[in-house]
């Protein structure tokens, strides 16, 4: 096996709303400019709670946790007003402008990433709903320019009957 197995480079990402009933969205919008090697997914290590009792050096019980927090995260140099209000939420005036939100929000997107191509496979990863924290790096100098640094959340969502639905799917498709 080689690399037909792995997720190798990045292609795109894209974001837009969530779809209804905790389906993926089905209007996403390319974020570009993607900074070189910026793009991770990662599933955090699931934590545990170990139990000690008097004179032993080791766990009498060890509790493991069953959540374990999952992300994506990427930086893009396109500091449009889409992809800005994307990040920080607010409003965008005649396509030229961004104003920040008065009144700051919890930002949920559906997000899309799809890989190179690598021994003919690629891997699009879905995350159907996605909580935004952003930061913006406003490098204003000669042989640097400024970047907004994405971090998706990926949570569950809930459909309209209360099931629980998967935060993210990954494909390996045909490239």
């Amino acid at each position: 096996m080689g690399a037909e197995v792995g997720i190798i480079g990045i292609s795109t990402v894209e974001m837009g709303n969530c779809g209804t009933d905790g389906a993926m969205g089905g209007t996403l919008a390319e974020v570009g400019d993607l900074v070189p090697d910026s793009v991770s997914l990662i599933f955090d290590e699931p934590g545990k709670t170990d139990l000690p009792v008097e004179n032993k050096t080791t766990p009498w019980y060890t509790i493991p946790d069953t959540v374990r927090a999952k992300r994506l995260e990427f930086t893009s140099r396109n500091v449009d007003p889409t992809v800005l209000a994307k990040g920080f939420g607010g409003t965008i005036v005649n396509s030229t402008r961004w104003e920040e939100a008065v009144t700051p929000s919890i930002i949920e997107q559906s997000v899309k990433a799809t890989s190179l191509v690598a021994a003919g496979f690629k891997r699009i990863i879905y995350i159907t709903k996605g909580i935004i924290r952003a930061s913006l790096d406003g490098k204003m100098q000669s042989k640097d320019s400024a970047a907004i640094k994405f971090t998706v959340d990926i949570n569950a969502p809930v459909n309209s009957g209360g099931t629980v639905l998967p935060g993210i799917y990954i494909d390996k498709v045909a490239g």
